[in-house]
């Protein structure tokens, strides 16, 4: 039907058709070849390159943000929350709690050493991989405080720092693996997405049916039995975080750290050292063995004790 349309065209319209057919395919490939060298746009400190060496499907399309995004309406409940920044007047003030509110809001201790790697993990080497290290809310110092960008405090605020790669792997979909050697301890990235309430990620999750989840949630638990849950959806509009694939023996650990606000930024640390070319992988929850439902997404990580499925939802107490 579409070619009898084109051959009724008149030869001049025909004509001007056909350079913007062209024109539009070179800016495809001119985009498309930009998102193989950095699927960030410029958008993190580093280039995040992308490649497949398994099949045909295209780089995956998405609104790349280096932090979680909300609509209007959110971002006001939000920005109304914003946590308490220090006056620390140099960078040797925020080792300690004296006078640094931030280190004072982790009971006095700074949860970094001098390479800006966790403590918690640097300090448990023999961390069973099975699991989760205990739970540590981190509040860091951001550019609002008073002291300077080089404040051991600031870790995850500087975004991802580590050389990563998106790649097509041959059973999961697309993975997210290391261009270079991570330490025990590293920041590597946020994941990051929409804020969502519980409603919309119900209607979401519906509206997808059986395709790979992205949402995540967050519950906190909090003074008088009280949780507070952050639903975060990197489905379209997301970073690098999106591409981690889950493993029932993750080399990554989800901490929450708040920086300069009171929403939850959910940041990947590594669990232990991590070689180049090794895929990045985190834990999606706790899987239901027992639940015949979710046998519809069985887990190919491939661990000695993997699970056999994927959770049914992933969350991070």
């Amino acid at each position: 039907m579409l070619l009898v349309l084109l051959k009724r065209l008149p030869p001049q319209l025909f004509a001007r058709l056909s350079c913007v057919c062209q024109s539009w395919r070179s800016t495809c490939t001119v985009v498309i070849l930009a998102l193989k060298q950095d699927l960030s746009l410029g958008s993190e400190a580093v280039p995040i390159p992308c490649r497949n060496e398994v099949d045909h499907d295209p780089v995956p399309c998405i609104v790349y943000t280096v932090s979680c995004t909300a609509d209007a309406c959110t971002l006001r409940r939000l920005q109304s929350c914003d946590s308490a920044h220090c006056l620390c007047s140099g960078v040797s003030d925020c080792r300690t709690a004296e006078g640094c509110t931030c280190v004072v809001a982790m009971d006095g201790i700074l949860p970094y050493d001098d390479a800006g790697r966790l403590l918690s993990l640097v300090n448990t080497p023999s961390l069973h991989l099975a699991e989760e290290p205990r739970a540590q809310v981190i509040f860091e110092c951001t550019s609002h405080c008073a002291c300077n960008a080089s404040c051991r405090n600031r870790v995850v605020s500087r975004g991802l720092q580590k050389r990563v790669e998106v790649f097509k792997t041959h059973s999961r979909g697309w993975g997210l693996r290391s261009c270079e050697k991570i330490s025990r301890g590293t920041f590597v990235c946020e994941y990051a997405g929409e804020i969502i309430n519980s409603a919309e990620a119900d209607r979401r999750r519906a509206q997808r049916g059986t395709a790979r989840n992205y949402i995540m949630c967050v519950r906190e638990h909090v003074s008088g039995g009280r949780v507070l849950r952050t639903t975060i959806d990197p489905t379209t509009r997301g970073n690098v975080g999106r591409f981690i694939n889950h493993s029932c023996e993750a080399n990554l650990s989800v901490h929450i750290v708040r920086a300069g606000s009171l929403v939850p930024r959910v940041a990947l640390f590594a669990r232990r050292d991590i070689n180049v070319a090794e895929e990045l992988t985190m834990s999606y929850g706790e899987a239901d063995c027992t639940d015949v439902a979710h046998r519809i997404h069985p887990c190919l990580c491939g661990a000695h004790n993997c699970k056999g499925v994927l959770p049914s939802q992933t969350s991070f107490d």
